[in-house]
């Protein structure tokens, strides 16, 4: 576990920090992307309702497809919309990409603990959720910050954009080393 916990860390680091960053600025990216002032509530509302209903399946869909693969799409699928954002806002690209950041982002969080389960056994597992959840911790902190920053630097969101795309882009990357059950061993698993 010693050697798997730390890219495990990185993968949800990454995957979280990239949600944490338009969901912390959702009616301020909205408002950028020219939704009208009375329709801006509509931002937080998309973002929690994707959220229900990826948290919803995240944990189901890890038994069925298996982490890495799950993982896999809902990576790419944030990355994807991320970067659609950042390459064009407007309503209907706000609203999409809104939609897919917090569906992604509500399968990771509750895909995340079903796949360390899987791998290490509940007891071991909930050791090492315990420290990979940190990561959790780091990016709340620093991720909405970090493109509040941003946008004041520039006042616009395409440099957080870019950022969240890239740091979704690590998320992806971090799924061809995400463990399997043959990396751990039997001292892991039963420790």
């Amino acid at each position: 576990s010693q050697r798997v916990t730390p890219r495990l860390w990185v993968s949800y680091g990454t995957a979280v920090a990239a949600g944490l960053m338009v969901i912390g600025h959702a009616t301020g990216i909205a408002h950028s992307g020219g939704l009208p002032d009375e329709w801006i509530f509509i931002a937080p509302t998309v973002i929690a309702v994707g959220n229900v209903v990826g948290s919803y399946f995240g944990g189901y869909l890890v038994d069925v497809w298996g982490a890495r693969r799950l993982l896999y799409m809902v990576s790419v699928s944030s990355t994807l919309s991320l970067a659609i954002m950042w390459g064009h806002l407007s309503p209907l690209t706000v609203l999409f990409g809104l939609a897919i950041v917090g569906l992604t982002y509500g399968a990771t969080i509750a895909a995340f603990p079903a796949a360390i389960a899987n791998l290490f056994g509940a007891v071991r597992g909930i050791r090492i959720y315990g420290l990979v959840f940190t990561a959790w911790g780091v990016a709340g902190l620093l991720a909405p910050w970090v493109a509040g920053v941003l946008f004041e630097r520039s006042n616009n969101y395409t440099s957080a954009l870019l950022l969240a795309t890239v740091l979704g882009s690590v998320s992806i990357l971090s799924i061809f080393w995400f463990p399997n059950e043959n990396e751990i061993t039997h001292n892991d698993s039963c420790s």
